[in-house]
């Protein structure tokens, strides 16, 4: 991996800050007019602003765009964590040139830097010099994991810590006894192959905890998924007659790239009542159910799919069955 310079920082600041503009904006343009949720311990935030008599802190800012800041956090940390695996390296290879009294350029068998800077060769002489600098850099890479094998390295790096948000399971399509201990929470999006993958995990997560878990579905047809929205109003009408699990599962299985469905030939599929399926989605009756899915995923901060929340907490992305453990188990720890 190349190192960061000091030039690419700039670059990288900036990139941040237009998430942040974007986050926020959406969050901005899609919020409730409705007042705040009043914070427990805001009275001891600073006041960030003002308006009449009122008085809006910091903690509150915080809450409002919760999930957009500990995405933050989360690059914040990639990045940290790649550069001190940088430093690591470095260090290692430094000490092993003291310790057999060269430089690192001679350990590692570096050209001379007349060769190196030498532009007057013809493109064919620069072959060998190209192969030299792929070998070099091979020599490097065994010799760094030769030596992470010897020396003992710790990473002291400080957790994340994940926010919980209070998050609606609304009248959505849910499997679980609803005193489970622990409610997941997903907003999906049928066109999303992330999510098509993820719903094979999340059954396995349910054969594993059984009764401990509910599991909720919500939607975000995503923008950029023309067909995504009319499958969520689709499964929201196989829903209304019980049968929104063998409709989801078909959706994902018959998922293909850029692609729609025949929604009618997935509903006899399922053994739906064709005479109430066709005219449910052909009105879009459940148009605005899906619509408020959507809304109440960017109220939050969600911006990708598949997102979860696990008792608030969440998890992005396409994870693995041990992630979701690491929350679940967490989650079932704590006294109720």
């Amino acid at each position: 991996m190349r190192s960061m310079t000091l030039h690419s920082k700039p670059r990288l600041w900036s990139t941040l800050a237009l998430v942040i503009i974007s986050i926020v904006g959406s969050l901005l343009l899609f919020s409730k007019t409705a007042s705040p949720t009043k914070l427990s311990d805001s009275s001891d935030s600073p006041v960030v602003a003002t308006v009449g008599n009122h008085s809006i802190t910091l903690l509150e800012a915080e809450h409002q765009i919760a999930l957009p800041l500990y995405q933050l956090e989360q690059q914040r940390s990639q990045l940290l964590l790649y550069a001190v695996q940088h430093l690591i390296d470095a260090e290692l290879l430094r000490t092993e040139a003291t310790r057999t009294g060269k430089t690192v350029e001679q350990l590692m068998g570096t050209p001379p830097a007349s060769l190196r800077s030498d532009s007057s060769h013809s493109i064919d002489s620069q072959q060998p010099i190209f192969d030299t600098t792929k070998s070099l850099s091979e020599r490097r890479q065994a010799m760094i994991v030769a030596l992470r094998r010897q020396i003992p390295i710790q990473l002291d790096l400080p957790r994340i810590t994940e926010p919980v948000l209070a998050i609606s399971t609304d009248d959505d399509p849910s499997t679980g006894p609803a005193a489970a201990p622990v409610t997941i929470v997903e907003f999906s999006d049928f066109q999303c192959p992330f999510c098509k993958r993820s719903a094979g995990v999340i059954k396995e997560v349910l054969r594993a905890y059984g009764e401990k878990v509910r599991f909720v579905y919500r939607d975000y047809p995503a923008p950029n998924h023309i067909h995504a929205k009319q499958a969520a109003e689709a499964a929201q009408c196989a829903a209304a007659q019980g049968k929104f699990w063998a409709y989801h599962d078909l959706l994902f299985e018959h998922q293909q790239t850029g692609a729609g469905w025949d929604f009618n030939r997935l509903a006899q599929e399922a053994s739906l009542d064709m005479a109430a399926f066709s005219p449910c989605l052909d009105t879009h009756e459940y148009a605005s159910e899906v619509g408020g899915d959507l809304r109440d995923a960017l109220n939050v901060g969600v911006t990708s799919t598949p997102t979860f929340f696990i008792n608030g907490r969440p998890l992005i992305g396409a994870k693995s069955f041990e992630e979701f453990k690491l929350l679940i188990d967490t989650a079932l720890a704590k006294p109720s």
